[in-house]
């Protein structure tokens, strides 16, 4: 039996987290925190700037020191107002799917594709080496990306639909994306040159844009000496040591830099950690760069 689901079960999970963002219930917020009601004694709640705050001991600080516990939001305000605006519906198609059912494919189902996945080429298996990777894309996930946009008719389809169709850049195998990213994140000649070859491969193939997709941290067995690179301490509300984003964390900034200025009408966009252990690799300059963010959580 041909598998019909791909696209779609993608796309169910994003229309879920995007419905569901205004269901949360937040606490009641205490008393607001007034310093003419110091002392506060251990154990007493204040709300502060949205959030509830306990005092550890007797205190007259403000709160948000580290006299007190931060609670986290409250009340209804806490994540805004419902979005009223219009939305987007971004579906990953997978070219690995081999077996998905053709037929079935129905580009209205959402606002954007992203084509995934898209790989640099890997040398080696010596993450340590210095020539692990090259500038210049996996042959065989460009037949793959070429075959679902071109064999299967996807591009043609969907842009006569109105549905845009980017190409999504690494995934969770892609060590040579993150090795590039760290060797070079200060050599600005290869990032010019890593940036011209994805603004080659988007332009031949009249795509929309291009998802920098960058999430290969952790360890695999087939990459020697390649460590996990989770668990970067990015500061506290106490005033804790920030060692700042990952060195490939800052070369994908640069690289979405480069190519915002070589591609100002296509879409640049990228899917990032949402949670501290990978999330703190990433560098919240990017965002600039960026139409938007999308978060794996």
């Amino acid at each position: 039996m041909k598998h019909r689901f791909p696209l779609l079960l993608l796309i169910f999970c994003a229309v879920s987290i995007t419905q569901s963002f205004a269901q949360y219930n937040f606490p009641d917020c205490g008393t607001p925190w007034n310093p003419a009601n110091a002392p506060f004694n251990t154990g007493d709640v204040v709300s502060y700037e949205g959030n509830n705050y306990t005092a550890k001991y007797y205190t007259t600080s403000t709160p948000g020191s580290g006299e007190w516990t931060n609670n986290g939001p409250c009340g209804a305000d806490a994540v805004g107002p419902d979005y009223a605006g219009p939305q987007r519906v971004i579906g990953y198609l997978p070219t690995w799917q081999e077996s998905w059912d053709r037929a079935n494919f129905n580009p209205n189902a959402a606002t954007h594709i992203n084509i995934s996945f898209l790989e640099f080429i890997q040398n080696n298996n010596d993450y340590t080496s210095g020539t692990f990777s090259s500038v210049a894309f996996k042959q065989k996930s460009v037949d793959d990306v070429d075959s679902v946009l071109f064999e299967l008719g996807i591009l043609d389809e969907a842009h006569q639909a109105g549905v845009t169709v980017s190409v999504a850049l690494g995934g969770a195998i892609d060590y040579s994306f993150l090795w590039l990213m760290n060797q070079y994140y200060n050599d600005d000649a290869k990032l010019d040159e890593i940036a011209e070859l994805i603004k080659a491969f988007i332009v031949a193939r009249n795509l929309d844009g291009v998802d920098l997709d960058m999430e290969a941290w952790w360890q695999d067995p087939a990459v020697n000496k390649m460590t996990d690179e989770g668990g970067r301490v990015r500061g506290d509300q106490w005033g804790g040591t920030d060692a700042g984003p990952h060195p490939a964390g800052l070369g994908l900034t640069r690289l979405a830099q480069k190519l915002r200025e070589k591609m100002p009408n296509k879409l640049i966009t990228a899917a990032v950690f949402g949670t501290s252990w990978y999330g703190n690799n990433y560098d919240d300059e990017m965002v600039q760069y960026m139409d938007w963010l999308g978060l794996m959580t």
